[in-house]
């Protein structure tokens, strides 16, 4: 996923991001890990220091598979956002990813 995604909570409380993975190395499965990143503010600011809401997402993916995930992270004006961190392998994957 390319850039960042800035977002807050409402509703239940719940984050839902679906992922299909449509470009990738044939035949062979991708590991990943997502987790919703908060931004945490202080009498400095605003920054992003690596607080995560709702554990993380381990995902094993191949190309042409839709794949999901659910976080509860509790209702917050404050911002989040989706970290993404894949293991290098020399492989590239992308394919389109909705948040909800």
């Amino acid at each position: 996923m390319k850039g960042a995604t800035h977002f807050t909570v409402y509703g239940n409380g719940q984050v839902h991001i679906g992922f299909t993975e449509s470009t990738g190395p044939a035949g062979h499965s991708e590991s990943l890990i997502l987790n919703v990143e908060v931004q945490t503010c202080g009498a400095f600011g605003c920054n992003w220091d690596g607080k995560t809401v709702g554990g993380n997402c381990n995902l094993t993916t191949v190309v042409g598979g839709g794949y999901g995930c659910t976080w509860t992270t509790g209702i917050s004006n404050t911002l989040h956002r989706i970290d993404w961190t894949k293991t290098f392998d020399g492989a590239y994957i992308s394919g389109t990813a909705t948040i909800s």
